[in-house]
């Protein structure tokens, strides 16, 4: 049995998980209409990344544009 657990422990992997968890909850907000039990992701990401649009879609499309802009490849993608 192998370990595959990934340890972050640097301040650009705490960057990443953060916009990843912004990114995957309001994917699911915007999907299914489910809420997210901890507050307004939408406010939070628009507080933490200084989004602009008004709507849980329109943030969402931020986000991806800036993980792009970030990461060089789209959410999700392994490469």
């Amino acid at each position: 049995m192998s370990n595959d657990n990934i340890i972050i422990d640097t301040p650009d992997g705490f960057a990443h998980l953060r916009l990843c968890q912004h990114i995957a909850a309001l994917r699911i907000e915007t999907r299914t209409g489910m809420r997210h039990s901890g507050g307004s992701m939408m406010n939070s990401a628009r507080n933490t990344f200084g989004c602009v649009k008004r709507t849980k879609a329109g943030v969402l499309v931020e986000l991806e544009a800036l993980y792009v802009k970030t990461y060089g490849r789209e959410y999700g993608s392994n490469r």
